[in-house]
């Protein structure tokens, strides 16, 4: 019964392991996507405030 002990807590260890690793994984491309788009809304508002600013001097 010992021996087996040793090998099933290595798989359950590297399974942990393997788990985290794709998680944080996740977590890192999830941030990368979220400042994409945050940079995209703010270069939109930059290009629709400086639209507006060009109409208001055209007034």
């Amino acid at each position: 019964m010992e021996q087996k002990k040793i090998p099933e807590l290595a798989k359950g260890l590297g399974s942990g392991i393997k788990n985290f690793k794709k998680a944080v994984k996740e977590d890192e491309e999830s941030t990368e996507n979220v400042e994409k788009v945050e940079a995209k809304e703010t270069k939109s508002e930059a290009t629709a405030t400086t639209t507006s600013a060009d109409d208001k001097k055209s007034v």
